[in-house]
């Protein structure tokens, strides 16, 4: 429960609400080679002990044709920050990073810092797919990926930013924004197909939006 970072460094990750493998020793996740399953309470846990300098990261390695798994990371089960201060949840991927769950804090910022192809090896992305993600006032950090909001999906109370970083709404779907900052170093595309809803203001500061 102190604060600290936690570093997580399976082949392959999905955050389930139940079960889970490996072993938690001074706040590092051990895991064999393959695919490996993280109880999200585990994550939530350690969010919402936070005294305001929590990292929480997981990170995922891989090789070509190792047949040890994809170096994906998959959140299959909501994260929930209930309680504590400010904190930082890191999900760096050598492949796709999947976002099949919610991500919501209702105590203290949750920032979430999303890389996808994190060694320019596999050429992964960052997947929004139908699930809500409200940080209240944390910013979602995308570095150098490309990401894609799938119909259904709504980020709010956040700032979403990036070095040199692209968000798509998915073709033929509808996102919705709530109350969202497009920060710095982000470039965001909404095609002829796709609809994207602003709701409580949608900010520009240093972000484009195409």
């Amino acid at each position: 429960g102190r604060s600290g970072t936690w570093l997580l460094d399976p082949y392959s990750v999905d955050i389930v609400a139940s079960g889970g493998t490996g072993t938690l020793s001074t706040n590092q996740f051990s895991s064999g080679a393959g695919a490996s399953q993280i109880n999200a309470s585990v994550i939530n846990a350690a969010l919402n002990a936070s005294t305001g300098s929590t990292n929480v990261v997981i990170s995922t390695s891989g090789i070509a044709g190792d047949n040890l798994g994809a170096g994906d990371i998959t959140v299959s089960a909501p994260i929930t920050k209930t309680s504590g201060k400010s904190a930082t949840l890191r999900l760096s991927a050598h492949n796709n990073v999947a976002i099949n769950a919610a991500i919501t804090s209702t105590s203290g910022a949750l920032n979430l810092d999303l890389v996808a192809n994190s060694d320019n090896v596999n050429g992964g992305v960052v997947n929004f797919s139908n699930v809500g993600v409200s940080l209240l006032g944390g910013t979602i950090d995308l570095g150098t990926s490309h990401a894609s909001l799938a119909s259904g999906s709504a980020i709010s109370l956040a700032t979403i930013r990036g070095t040199a970083a692209q968000l798509d709404v998915a073709s033929g779907s509808q996102a919705t924004l709530s109350s969202v900052t497009l920060g710095p170093g982000l470039v965001t595309n909404v095609n002829y197909s796709s609809t994207l809803v602003a709701v409580n203001g949608l900010n520009l500061d240093g972000g484009t939006l195409n």
